[in-house]
C-alpha cells in the first residue's frame, strides 16, 4: 500500500459526505441541494465538518504542510 494524499483524502471525505447526506433522500438535484442548505454535521478521515443552515462554504480542516526534494510531503 502507499500513503493516501491530502487531496485524495479530502476527495474521499467530500464524496463519503455526499453520500451520507443522500442516504434517505431522492437522488436529484433538488434533493442534495436541500440537504446541502438545511445544514449539518459531518465527521470524516480529516475530522469534524459543522455547516450551518443556509451556509453555502464547506471548510474541511487543513494540515500545514511542506514539499520537500523529490516532491515527497511532509505534514507539519
Amino acid at each position: 500500500g502507499y500513503s493516501p494524499s491530502h487531496v485524495g483524502i479530502t476527495g474521499y471525505d467530500g464524496m463519503m459526505m455526499i453520500w451520507g447526506l443522500m442516504v434517505d433522500v431522492e437522488l436529484t438535484r433538488d434533493g442534495l441541494r436541500d440537504k446541502l442548505q438545511s445544514g449539518f454535521v459531518f465527521n470524516g478521515v480529516l475530522g469534524s465538518t459543522r455547516v450551518e443552515a443556509g451556509i453555502h462554504d464547506i471548510n474541511f480542516p487543513l494540515f500545514p504542510a511542506v514539499i520537500i526534494d523529490g516532491g515527497e510531503l511532509w505534514f507539519l
